[in-house]
């Protein structure tokens, strides 16, 4: 997590942070985070991301805007506990 963390421009982890603990805090920054956080990522960092906060898994062949507006819409329902996505190209 202290690596996600980094991959996604947070601060550094404070040193002996349970999982739940360090959880909490990429949720923090994440919740601080504008949009442009997201938009800057790369696939590899999206997945990453994903698989951490146990969102889809993003392929890596989709466009990288649909996997972004993927990552967005996975983080925007974790307030409501409601994941919905479709591309616009459906």
């Amino acid at each position: 997590l202290d690596v996600l963390m980094d991959d996604i421009g947070g601060p550094p982890m404070a040193a002996g942070l349970s999982v739940d603990e360090a959880r909490a805090a990429i949720w923090e920054y994440l919740g601080e985070a504008e949009e442009e956080d997201l938009e800057r990522m790369c696939h590899t960092q999206l997945s990453a991301l994903m698989v951490n906060l146990g969102g889809p898994l993003i392929d890596a062949s989709i466009p990288i805007e649909q996997a972004r507006d993927m990552a967005w819409a996975y983080v925007e329902s974790l307030d409501d506990g409601v994941f919905e996505y479709e591309p616009d190209d459906q």
